[in-house]
Order: structure tokens, then C-alpha cells, then sequence
């Protein structure tokens, strides 16, 4: 067979050989370098040390070869060079089809087993390094590319980012430990992209990387990653102007840094030492978790009560796995309305909750949804209000009122004393100086005290009988710098990179100040009676110090105490010009970081707080893979402010969603940039891409038609079993052939759900119908005949989760004809559970109103018991609808329990299902509502809950009515982009 190429078999072996030797000789100099002076660190294949003219010659003549005949290991490491450069360019999407369209004759002589088995061998003999983690188990042959690409081009971005954000964190240790950086940017790097992340399960690989980065032209950056390949890296930075100065920033702040904890030419393991006229560095203990309570007036007479959530962002550097638990579970206040939060906001700094009861006493004010018992540990034991009668609060000139910090009021003020319902021995003497407040805050009352200057001895005396004092004349205040936060009393926030000063008065005569700090004890004499002293703290760590001030007299032996005073250091976080992270405009994301598919499916909430009266502009494009140029780009109208999730559900739909060009161009998107603008106020962005998996399917839009391609990259020689879904049968699969997809051809699929599963994953996605008319959406599906047993409801269930899971395209009428879908199996499946009866009460009044719905209701409901559910839940509408989803399934388990006969024991384990009560009410809520887990285990076997709600159909009947009760009070949302509102798990 002639050589397309020009060159015979012998030659290209010949060629190859040449080759092999060269990178040979050049990677076991690099293998023993690394293990001489950078204690063995791994080497990488992009570490190869060739021109770009080396490598064209070298990959002519890789592909001539494969396109004549089988690879050889003969050659492995110019094959592990050819697959490093692709794991360079790879943006997250395609990695085989890249690959093999630029070697032709791959798909015949080639196999991907190969490239890792050359790999392995690389490993082995030349310390290459081995990808670990979860992203490894999951793409077991292109993690290896990928891992030795070192960062790939669409990666360097995010690692820059970080690294500017965590600049005045790096330190010298650090930076000579590799795992500790890495672990330092994956506590710091929960903001970034799913594929980001998984990087940074690698910690030592990632802390290899930015150690480099950040030391280029170091001696010691040399034995971390060859210069070539580094210089290689930087300069793909510098090409993107953010990256860039991120990447510059991050260095010289870093440099610095270090420069000064070496100490004025201090080498490497010699001892610190501070500057000159400096005091040292004080160690401080952990910032404080307790809660701080704030006061907001909402009228002339009223006061609201909110909690100011800790900041647990100080513990990721010490705690990591605390990020990736937070950024993964939710949590809710102890006292608040009970909803659910997004974990990650207690990362993030003066993040605010309103609480209906006050706190009480020694009781954890967190709660986490998913346990951690080291966490849980240090919320239950720091995160706790301290049992006290009185609280006592200054009213600052914004209207809220900050909690003191000492006992001694300052005449001329005026402060808000809140005593809990424990207090009710307390009299309040309400006259000219105390004025009774209304608190929406349940369990506690409160007063206006005007401390009047000078005090009389009848107030006097009542402030001593609550512990208070009132003669303050020393005045102490923030001097120098301004701190970034100053309650006007005792407490104060700087930065670790400021030094905090603070200035001290007394207005009578004293000999001196006396500053206790930890172990440390300073005193400073006035100039004169009246005069000011200034101090200041050089160098103190991050976390909480605490001052003691007190007045040294000439006619006393012993100083009077007179003021505390908490010093907070934090490190500083990041700022971008114009960019908003906290304070009067604030976007919370739910979850952190979502998928472009949970985004536009609506799974994405998403909230804007600011005052009202103001707008917020928003910006949304469409990129495609790693381009920096959008594909589509369009400005929302502007929306006032505050927006509610759901707020920002409908206005995204209405002005975005249902566009015909932002359709077509979400289904060739591979990532979308939002921008949220509000004027002086601020800007927030943030990026979603799709998400990352090894099996995952790519949909083409051709006009009206539909072409699709499955990506299947776990590296498994058993492919994936494929089904179809038909929108009028959706409970049937038809089994196709899985060649048609992942060799795919210009033929389009007909609509329905496709479903590609092994025995670990499973992907569906939606094709939708060609659509002329909106009467083509009208869609009536048809389920099968099924039984009663718990495995055919249980197989009814698997399927509706996949329906429900689906992604979909761009195509937005696709959520509607989806709704009919999932509607279809909710009624099949309570008309199983909750017989043939319910089953036509269903079909005829679940749209109905409310009133309506409740006589209906009745009129099915022949046993005594479930009519009282029925009414009580009638009753208690208002509140079910402000409840959260756990507290509607508790007040199901009540009632159950008390107005249902509960029959024996039907789980496996002999359990009381009384004690089951609870879960299977759950569970039953989550069915009804088609929300939450349907088809996970939920610590009954599934099977075994199912056979619960059987034995107990009176329970199945109840959860359903809730949901249709709740329903049947709020108009739907457009075209069912959720089945029913107000249901998140």
C-alpha cells in the first residue's frame, strides 16, 4: 500500500525510533534532576523540552505510522508527548474526537487502552506523574493526557484567580511545601469551574504548579517544572488580559511577602526576625463563631431581629474538607423561618438571616442537612448564644443597633435592651427615659433607653440592678487607617495587611494607659490631662486578640479596669474594580457553582438583595468552547430590586429563554457568562459551563431537527446500553444501537428521551418534537399497564427520575411537553398506591381551586381520619405555605400519627413502623411533589417505603392533598418550568 505520506514502513520506524531515543535520553535527565535537588518530584510529559518545529516533525511522523499500521510501545514516549499536547488544548469537551480527527487512521489501528498503557510506563520508569482522585476513577485513560498537559489552556484562568485571591495568605512555608499550597488553593478554589475542582483534588500536583507559576525565574521554580514548559504556560497566561494581572498580582504580592518574613536578606533556614522599632507578631486564637445579633428598626416603634451568620471562610486554610462539606449541603437557622441555605454562605462574610424567636441559651444556632462530626462538633460547641437575662444593644444613626461588648453605658446615648421571656422578674420602668418596643422577634421584649447625661440616681440604681454601669470616661477609637468595621464601642476589624492603631483619651487625670495583649503588657502616659495617646499593633495574625485597657492613677496601687476592646484581623478578600462581594447589593447563588443545564432548566436559584427603588441591568452570552469571543449576547431589561428566585426564574424566561436565537444557541454553547450591574452599588458575574462527566451526550440543532452524538470517556471496554423513550409511551424503552451514537452520523433522531446507562451512570437528554403549531406540544402520554407490587411502582418511579433528570436543549416549549410527562406519572403512580377511586378524583378536580378542591376532597375520603388531616391542613394553610419542606413533612407525620390507624410492622428489619413515620412522610411529600430524591435509597430500602405508603394509602392520599392544597393557591409558573412551586428538599 503506497505512503500517503511520502515515506515507506522502515523509514517512519527509523524515524520513530530516533525519536524515542532523543525523549529517552532527555526525560531521564529530567527523572534524575528532579530526584537530586526537588526530592522527587514527578515529571510530565509536556515536559519534553521540543521546539514547536520539533514536534510538527515528530507528529508527521506518528500520524504516517498510524495510518500504515499499529502502534508500538516501542515508541510510547513520543505517544505520551502527541496525547500531552491534546490534553493541552482540551476544553472540557471532546477530547477522543479531537484526537482522532487529527490522526487520521486512528480509528482503524488505533485504541485508547494504548495511550494509557503507555502511560503507566512512563510512570514507572521515569517518575511520570499518576492522576489520582475521583476525576481519575471516573476518565480512566484521558486523566493521564490531561494530568501531564500540567494546566490546560481553558484551567489557567481559574488557577490564576485563585492565586490573585490568596496572595496575602501564600507564605514561605508554603511555598516550599507544594501539597500544603495545593491544599491552600482547593480550600480557596470552591468558586471555580466542576473541572477546576477536580483538578485540585490533586493537591500536590496543583501546589507543583502554582509554586512554579509564582517563582518563575527562581532557582527553585527550575526544579518544579522544566523553564521551557513554564515559560510556555505564562505565556499562554499573559494572552488573557485578566489572567495576566491576576497572575502578576499574585506574584509580586507573594515575593513580597516573602521577602519581608525573610527578613532583610535572610536565607532560607536561618531565623526570623522582625524589623527594627517593630513589635513582634501576636499569635491570636481562631476567630470567633459566635453569632452576633443585629437590630434593624422597621418603624418609629418596631424592631427586627437578625442574626449575623459566622464566617467560617478563616478555618478553609487550616480545615479544607470544611469547604467541599459547606459547598455541598445546606443548613438553617435555629429560630428563622426554618428554610434551607446554600452551605456556601457561611464562606462569606456579613451574610444576614431575620430569626422569629429569639435564641435561646447554650443551643447551637447551625444546623447542617448532611452530618460532619468535626464540624458539627465546633458549631454545637462555638456557635452558640452565651445564657444571659439582658442583652443590651447601641442605636447607631443608620437605624440598627449593634451589641455592646462591655457593661458601661455612655451618657447622652441611646441603647436597646432586649430581656428574653426568662426575664419576667425583671421590671421595666418605663417612663422618661425607657420607652417599651415592639420586637418581631418571639420571646422577648425591649426598650428605648435614652441615657440621659448626667445619669440620676434612681436610673443609676436601676442600671446596677441589671449589671450595667454608666461612668465611662476613658474614650478609645480608631485612629490612623479606618478599619473596615467599627461597632463606635469596643470591637474592630482590620485587614492582615493593615496595621491597626487605636487612640485613647481620658478627660480626667490619670498616670497611664496600661495594654494588656495576651501575654504582653504596654503602658503610655498622656502628655497632659485631656491629651490623646495613639498605639499601634504591628504585624498581628489573623483571627481575634483581645485588649485590655486600664487606667494607672497616682493615688492607687492598683489600675481600674475601664475598657475591653476585640481587635479582628481577617485576611484581606478579593476586589475587582466595580465588582460587588458583600454589603448594599449581595447575589446569592444556589447552588455555587451550577451547570449550564441546571441554569437553564431553572434548577438554579438565584437572588439579588439591594435596596428598593434601585435596578440591576443583566448581561447574559453564550460562549462556545474555549473562544473568547460570545456566540450570542443579549441585555436583559432591567429589573428592581430586591428579585426573589422565582422573580428571577420568570424575567429570565420571559426575555431570554423563549428567544429563538438564544435556543438555537444554547445547544452548541459550552459555557454562559452572567453580568449583574447595579449602577454604584456594584457588579456581580458569574460563569456556568456544561456539566462534566465521563458519559455524557452533545446535541446539534439542524433547522427543526436534531443530530446526537454520545461522548463516552471512561475508558471501559463494555459500552453503555441505549434506549428510547417515546413521548406517548414514556414509561417503555426501545433498545437502539449504541453505534449510532458515538460513531454518529447527519441523519436526525426522531423525538423522546434518550437514555445511555451503565451500571454506575446513567444520562438522559430530551429530543423534542418538530414543532409548527403550539398545538404540537399538546402531548398525551399513555402509560402501561402496571402492578401493585413495590417493585413495579418502584420501576414507575426509576423512569419518572430519569424524565425528570433529563437534560434538555434549547428548546423551552420542551419543559412544558416534559410537565404532561412527569404529571402522567404522578397520577399513575398515587392511582397504584391510592386505588382506582383517586385515581378519577384526579383526573377531574386537581386543577381546581382551593375551596373546591376541599369539598372534593371530603366527598372521596370515606374514612373519618383522613377527613380531619384534610381539615387541619386547610386550616393551617397560611403557614404550611411559609413553611419549609421539613417542617410540612413534620406536620404530616403528626397528623398521620394521630388521625391514621398505623397497622404492624412491614420493614425488614422488624422496625416499629411508627418510628418510620416520619421518613416515609418525607418521602411521600417528595413523590407528591415530584421534587427531591425519588429514586435514591433514603435509609429504608426504597422498596421498603413503597410497601409503607401501600400499607398505609391514607398517608399517600394526605401528602397529595397537601401538595394540591398548596398548588391550588398560587398561579403556576410559565410552562411548567417546575411541576409545582415552593418545593425544595
Amino acid at each position: 500500500m503506497p505512503d500517503r505520506w511520502g515515506l515507506g514502513a522502515e523509514q517512519m520506524t527509523t524515524d520513530l525510533t530516533a525519536w524515542q531515543e532523543r525523549l529517552e535520553h532527555h526525560f531521564v535527565a529530567l527523572r534524575d534532576t528532579r530526584a537530586e535537588v526537588a526530592f522527587g518530584q514527578p515529571v510530565f510529559a509536556l515536559e519534553h523540552g521540543l521546539t514547536e518545529q520539533d514536534l510538527n516533525e515528530l507528529f508527521e511522523c506518528l500520524r504516517s505510522q498510524i495510518g500504515e499500521s499499529y502502534p508500538s510501545r516501542e515508541h510510547f514516549l513520543a505517544w505520551i508527548v502527541y496525547a500531552a499536547e491534546f490534553g493541552y488544548i482540551y476544553a472540557g469537551d471532546e477530547y477522543w474526537q479531537t484526537f482522532e480527527d487529527n490522526t487520521p487512521g486512528w480509528t482503524r489501528f488505533g485504541e485508547r487502552n494504548f495511550i494509557r498503557e503507555c502511560f503507566v510506563l512512563f510512570h514507572r520508569e521515569y517518575n511520570g506523574a499518576r492522576p489520582t482522585g475521583v476525576w481519575a476513577n471516573h476518565f480512566s485513560i484521558i486523566c493521564w493526557p490531561i494530568a501531564h498537559a500540567i494546566l490546560p489552556r481553558d484551567m489557567q484562568m481559574y488557577l490564576a484567580e485563585v492565586l490573585y485571591n490568596i496572595r496575602r495568605i501564600i507564605s514561605e512555608e508554603s511555598l516550599e511545601s507544594p501539597r500544603r499550597l495545593g491544599e491552600l488553593i482547593a480550600a480557596h478554589g470552591w468558586r471555580t469551574s466542576s473541572r477546576f475542582q477536580q483538578l485540585l483534588q490533586e493537591p500536590l500536583l496543583v501546589g507543583q504548579i502554582a509554586a512554579a507559576l509564582l517563582m518563575e525565574g527562581d532557582s527553585e521554580s527550575k526544579a518544579l517544572i522544566l523553564p521551557d514548559t513554564l515559560a510556555r504556560i505564562s505565556g499562554d497566561l499573559a494572552r488573557e488580559r485578566n489572567s495576566r494581572a491576576w497572575l502578576q498580582g499574585a506574584r509580586q504580592t507573594a515575593r513580597d511577602r516573602i521577602a519581608f518574613q525573610r527578613g532583610h536578606g535572610r536565607t532560607k533556614g536561618e531565623p526570623k526576625t522582625a524589623p527594627e522599632g517593630r513589635r513582634p507578631a501576636q499569635s491570636s486564637r481562631p476567630a470567633r463563631l459566635e453569632p452576633r445579633l443585629v437590630l434593624r428598626r422597621a418603624s418609629e416603634r418596631e424592631w427586627q431581629v437578625f442574626l449575623e451568620l459566622p464566617d467560617l471562610s478563616s478555618l478553609a486554610g487550616r480545615f479544607p474538607k470544611f469547604v467541599d462539606i459547606l459547598t455541598n449541603t445546606r443548613f438553617y437557622v435555629t429560630g428563622s423561618s426554618g428554610r434551607r441555605t446554600p452551605g456556601e454562605r457561611l464562606l462569606r462574610a456579613r451574610q444576614y438571616v431575620q430569626l422569629r424567636d429569639w435564641p435561646k441559651g447554650d443551643e447551637a444556632i447551625i444546623q447542617l442537612e448532611k452530618s460532619c462530626p468535626e464540624l458539627d462538633h465546633l458549631l454545637q460547641s462555638e456557635c452558640l448564644f452565651s445564657s444571659r437575662p439582658i442583652w443590651v444593644f447601641k442605636i447607631a444613626s443608620d437605624g440598627s443597633a449593634n451589641p455592646l461588648t462591655s457593661t458601661s453605658l455612655r451618657p447622652g446615648y441611646r441603647y436597646l435592651l432586649v430581656l428574653d421571656d426568662r426575664s419576667d422578674e425583671i421590671d421595666l420602668p418605663i417612663g422618661e427615659y425607657l420607652t417599651l418596643m415592639d420586637l418581631q422577634c418571639a420571646g422577648a421584649r425591649a426598650a428605648d433607653l435614652a441615657l440621659p447625661d448626667p445619669v440620676d440616681e434612681d436610673l443609676a440604681t436601676f442600671l446596677t440592678s441589671l449589671g450595667l454601669g454608666h461612668a465611662t470616661t476613658t474614650h478609645v477609637w480608631p485612629a490612623g487607617l479606618t478599619p473596615s468595621r467599627w461597632d463606635g464601642e469596643g470591637r474592630a476589624e482590620w485587614l492582615a495587611t493593615d496595621s491597626p492603631c487605636i487612640a485613647l483619651r481620658s478627660d480626667h487625670t490619670v498616670k497611664a494607659f496600661r495594654l494588656a495583649l495576651q501575654n504582653e503588657t504596654l503602658e503610655v502616659a498622656p502628655a497632659a490631662p485631656g491629651a490623646t495617646v495613639f498605639v499601634e499593633f504591628s504585624e498581628l495574625d489573623a483571627g481575634t486578640h483581645d485588649v485590655t485597657i486600664s487606667e494607672v492613677r497616682s493615688n492607687s496601687a492598683s489600675p481600674e479596669m475601664t475598657r475591653n476592646l476585640e481587635i479582628h484581623i481577617r485576611e484581606p478578600r478579593s476586589h475587582l474594580p466595580g465588582v460587588a462581594v458583600e454589603g448594599a447589593f449581595l447575589v446569592a447563588l444556589d447552588p455555587p457553582q451550577p451547570t449550564l443545564e441546571e441554569f437553564w432548566q431553572g434548577e438554579t436559584d438565584l437572588e439579588i438583595l439591594g435596596p428598593r427603588g434601585r435596578r440591576a441591568s443583566i448581561l447574559i452570552q453564550f460562549f462556545r468552547k474555549s473562544n473568547s469571543q460570545p456566540i450570542l449576547r443579549k441585555q436583559l431589561p432591567d429589573i428592581g430590586l430586591p428579585v426573589s428566585a422565582d422573580r428571577w426564574r420568570k424575567h429570565v424566561f420571559e426575555y431570554f429563554q423563549q428567544k429563538k436565537d438564544v435556543q438555537n444557541a444554547y445547544d452548541i454553547a459550552s459555557s454562559c457568562n452572567v453580568r449583574i450591574g447595579a449602577g454604584n452599588l456594584g457588579v456581580f458575574s458569574f460563569r456556568v459551563e456544561r456539566e462534566f462527566v465521563p458519559l455524557r451526550w452533545v446535541v446539534r440543532r439542524t433547522s427543526n431537527q436534531y443530530l446526537l452524538e454520545l461522548l463516552d470517556d471512561r475508558g471501559s471496554v463494555l459500552p453503555p446500553k441505549i434506549a428510547l423513550y417515546d413521548f406517548a409511551t414514556p414509561d417503555v424503552g426501545h433498545n437502539l444501537d449504541v453505534g449510532n451514537f458515538t460513531h454518529p452520523t447527519e441523519t436526525p433522531v426522531p423525538p423522546g428521551m434518550y437514555v445511555a446507562q451503565t451500571e454506575e451512570l446513567s444520562r438522559a437528554v430530551l429530543i423534542p418534537p418538530v414543532v409548527h403549531s403550539f398545538g404540537d406540544l399538546r402531548v398525551e402520554p399513555h402509560l402501561a399497564s402496571h402492578g401493585r407490587r413495590p417493585q413495579d411502582i418502584v420501576r414507575i418511579i426509576r423512569t419518572l427520575e430519569l424524565w425528570r433528570t433529563a437534560r434538555t436543549t434549547g428548546d423551552v416549549f420542551m419543559l412544558k411537553v416534559r410537565g404532561d410527562v412527569l404529571s402522567a406519572f404522578i397520577h399513575e403512580v398515587f392511582r397504584l398506591i391510592a386505588g382506582e377511586r383517586w385515581g378519577r378524583f384526579e383526573l377531574e378536580k386537581r386543577r381546581t381551586d382551593t375551596d373546591t378542591l376541599h369539598r372534593a376532597a371530603h366527598a372521596c375520603l370515606k374514612n373519618p381520619g383522613e377527613g380531619h388531616i384534610l381539615d387541619a391542613m386547610f386550616s393551617q394553610l397560611n403557614k404550611l405555605s411559609l413553611s419549609n419542606c421539613h417542617d410540612r413533612a413534620g406536620t404530616l407525620a403528626v397528623l398521620a400519627g394521630r388521625f391514621l390507624q398505623l397497622p404492624c410492622p412491614v420493614f425488614k428489619d422488624g422496625s416499629d413502623i411508627d418510628s418510620s413515620l416520619p421518613e416515609a412522610s418525607r418521602y411521600a411529600l417528595c413523590l407528591a411533589s415530584c421534587s427531591g430524591p425519588l429514586a435514591e435509597e433514603t435509609g429504608a430500602d426504597l422498596e421498603e417505603i413503597v410497601s409503607y405508603l401501600l400499607c398505609v394509602p391514607g398517608l399517600a392520599r394526605a401528602a397529595r392533598l397537601m401538595v394540591l392544597l398548596l398548588a391550588s393557591r398560587q398561579p403556576g409558573p410559565p410552562l411548567d418550568l417546575q411541576l409545582y412551586e415552593d418545593w425544595e428538599w
